[in-house]
């Protein structure tokens, strides 16, 4: 007797395929999921960093700043500033001298450094 050729797909090749479209969609989730996550932390970073910003530029506006350092929290985000002289050891802002400012922020992993010079009119 004569066997005709099928037509169709065998089991065998249905769960071959199957496979290979549950792991497209699976990696297509855990993409998604990571992209979303770096959104999340580039988000908080930006916040960070313009939360630094503003803090840098009010202590350095501020001519009563005594204090070598500040601390404190801004819309959820914990921020530090820790001021010391590069020459000198003269007080802020009492000299006319360059002072370098670090400012860390959490979360968002965000650190500035940068240097002020303030100079005083007496």
């Amino acid at each position: 007797m004569k066997q005709e050729n099928e037509d169709g797909f065998t089991l065998i090749e249905v769960l071959i395929s199957f496979a290979i479209l549950s792991g497209a969609i699976l990696l297509a989730f855990e993409t998604g999921a990571n992209s979303a996550r770096a959104i999340r932390i580039a988000e908080q970073k930006t916040k960070a960093m313009e939360i630094l910003r503003s803090e840098i530029n009010r202590f350095a506006a501020d001519a009563g700043a005594a204090a070598l350092g500040r601390t404190g929290i801004t819309q959820d985000v914990v921020w530090q500033i820790e001021v010391r002289a590069l020459e000198g050891d003269g007080p802020w802002p009492n000299q006319s001298q360059a002072f370098l400012v670090k400012a860390t922020a959490k979360p968002g992993d965000a650190e500035i450094e940068t240097i002020v010079v303030r100079r005083v009119v007496p």
